[in-house]
This record gives structure tokens, sequence and C-alpha cells, in this order.
């Protein structure tokens, strides 16, 4: 999981050892501390490498959660990992 986060080495990864893993990346588009672009940038990087990639977008929302990104990484954890 990725939340408003960015990956400025994406040419340094060991792509093989990950592209099995799910990755979920959230941002918000009014994020005043990691920029949207540099979140949609990376979501490009990994689009390309990861097959089980997924970008969530939160209209409005700047450097912190919402209900709509908790309720969505619950929904990816509950799909990801095995039930206890």
């Amino acid at each position: 999981m990725s939340l408003s986060g960015y990956l400025p080495i994406a040419n340094t990864i060991k792509w093989d050892t990950i592209q099995k893993s799910p990755i979920l990346q959230c941002h918000g588009d009014e994020d005043s501390v990691v920029a949207y672009e540099f979140g949609t940038q990376t979501a490009k990087a990994l689009s390309t490498r990861v097959p089980k990639h997924t970008f969530k977008t939160y209209p409005g929302m700047d450097h912190c959660s919402c209900a709509e990104e908790l309720s969505d990484l619950e929904d990816f954890l509950k799909e990801v990992l095995p039930p206890i």
C-alpha cells in the first residue's frame, strides 16, 4: 500500500521480486506535501511493471486520509490477506 507517496527510484528497483504482489496506491489530488503529479508519475511507473497495481484518487483530499480511502484500504486488505 502507498498512501500519498511516490517512487523517486523506480529505475533502481528489482521489479521481478515484487511483480506478484498487489499494490494499492492512494493519493489526494490536493496534496500539499507530496504533489499529486508525483503520485501520478509513480502510478505510471508501477502500472507498466506491476500487473496488480491500482491507483485511486481522492478529489479535494490534502496530505491526510478520508473515510473513502480507509474503506478502500479495508477492502484491499480483505482481498489480499488470508482470513484469520
